[in-house]
């Protein structure tokens, strides 16, 4: 297999995300919540984790979201990147926060952005959430629910007061350590997760690290480093990696990695100053990474190719995707990818997320989140009904997001053609294009 043989195993405890919710925040102006959470559903179990023995709960290995452009698609992940950013950046005293409210609204558009998950962590689910303004934190509250369905218990709660311009906390011995150093020390443009933790607080550790370690979040899949896979490669991961592509059908048999040293004095002149000044600090640290990928030709001998200048953009796409995807799998990771589908083959969509709901592939219950166009994966084969969602924007320019599971849709490809509804606008979701105004042009 490309990341290990041993299949889902069902009776330890899952890391996972089971929602997370997004208020005042860009084109989303009332609260939207994605949900990992599987319905009753029984088609496609592969697609679904049990995180507890006992099966009660099961979380959907990947969700996919589908929507016109400028519909707020990428807007619903950049609200969980920003999540992310603000609990893990350290931050300067009086620096902005990177909230921007919904603007098309004069009561939004000053008031607090708000952001809220819900994580089952060794065995328990945490609901943990803020909301600020760029200037300040405005609340912030955890709650824990033993075994994921026991009895609600308050952790902290943190909010501020608009009239003595000060924090009313609730901090409660669910949290061991120094509570009042932490409470003290935290400025309110800081999170208490981020400051406590920071003072080596035990109890917020695992919370922080699912956020900072256990979420990985593409925004952009053009600025995906090369050397994430690279390093893998040089480090003892080749065969996963090659594994990979062999798995994706790309034809290729082997690959080569050589580092060469960069001659700086040939391209001091085209650097920026402050790069110059960086690099002549340790110039033998300029180092150049030449791809070589290896094909067969028709009677066996092997052709190398320069990756770089010879392969197709989906081929470089996906040996770029390798060491993340292998990455996040064999650690039970959350992926998260902004418009998946650019310059990549509708089949080698479908390997990527299968490799998700692969027990094989998969054996770690690691997650999929991403948004597309590619609506040749819209079908009962490669997803379960509850795994799809929308994102539509409203006659007051409001982003919303709803599920398939809303239209009812019937179980089985046979029975009910999720893309054909689709493309004739069943489920919302499409661009309205006005035939009248291009009459203007």
């Amino acid at each position: 297999g490309l990341v290990g043989s041993e299949m889902c195993i069902r009776d330890r405890i899952i890391d996972m995300l089971m929602s997370f919710s997004v208020d005042n925040f860009r084109s989303i102006c009332k609260e939207q919540k994605l949900s990992f959470v599987s319905d009753k559903a029984t088609e496609l179990e592969n697609n679904a984790c049990s995180i507890t023995n006992n099966n009660k709960i099961r979380l959907l290995k990947s969700c996919v979201i589908y929507g016109a452009n400028a519909s707020g698609k990428s807007n619903l992940l950049k609200a969980l990147a920003t999540m992310k950013n603000i609990i893990t950046s350290n931050r300067e005293v009086n620096s902005e926060l990177p909230v921007v409210p919904f603007l098309l609204d004069p009561a939004t558009k000053n008031a607090p952005s708000l952001f809220e998950v819900n994580i089952s962590i060794a065995g328990d689910r945490f609901q943990y959430g803020f909301s600020c303004t760029k200037e300040k934190i405005i609340n912030e509250w955890l709650y824990v629910y033993p075994h994921l369905t026991g009895k609600r218990r308050t952790w902290f709660e943190r909010l501020y007061d608009q009239g003595s311009k000060n924090y009313d906390w609730n901090v409660t011995n669910n949290i061991k350590g120094t509570k009042t150093v932490w409470v003290e020390t935290t400025r309110e443009n800081v999170l208490f997760l981020s400051n406590a933790v920071s003072l080596n607080c035990v109890s917020l550790k695992p919370l922080f690290d699912f956020f900072s370690t256990g979420i990985a979040i593409v925004l952009s899949t053009d600025f995906i480093p090369l050397t994430f896979t690279t390093d893998m490669a040089l480090h003892n991961n080749k065969e996963e990696i090659l594994n990979f592509l062999k798995a994706a059908d790309l034809k290729i048999t082997d690959f080569k990695i050589k580092k060469e040293k960069v001659d700086y004095q040939n391209i001091k002149g085209l650097l920026p100053e402050q790069i110059r000044e960086s690099i002549e600090k340790n110039p033998d640290s300029l180092m150049s990474m030449n791809i070589k990928t290896i094909h067969s030709d028709k009677i066996g001998n092997q052709i190398e190719f320069d990756l770089e200048r010879d392969e197709s953009d989906g081929t470089k796409k996906l040996f770029k995707f390798a060491g993340p995807f292998i990455d996040v799998l064999k650690k039970g990771r959350v992926l998260v990818v902004d418009d998946l589908n650019i310059s990549l083959h509708p089949f080698l969509m479908k390997f990527l997320v299968e490799l998700f709901h692969n027990e094989n592939t998969n054996p770690k219950c690691a997650q999929l989140l991403v948004t597309t166009h590619e609506t040749s994966i819209m079908t009962q084969d490669i997803f379960r009904r509850d795994q799809i969602w929308f994102t539509k924007l409203n006659s007051c320019q409001m982003t919303e997001l709803f599920p398939l599971t809303d239209f009812k849709p019937l179980k089985g490809s046979s029975k009910e053609r999720l893309e054909v509804k689709y493309f004739k606008g069943k489920y919302g979701a499409l661009p309205y294009i006005d035939v009248f105004s291009l009459n203007k042009f």
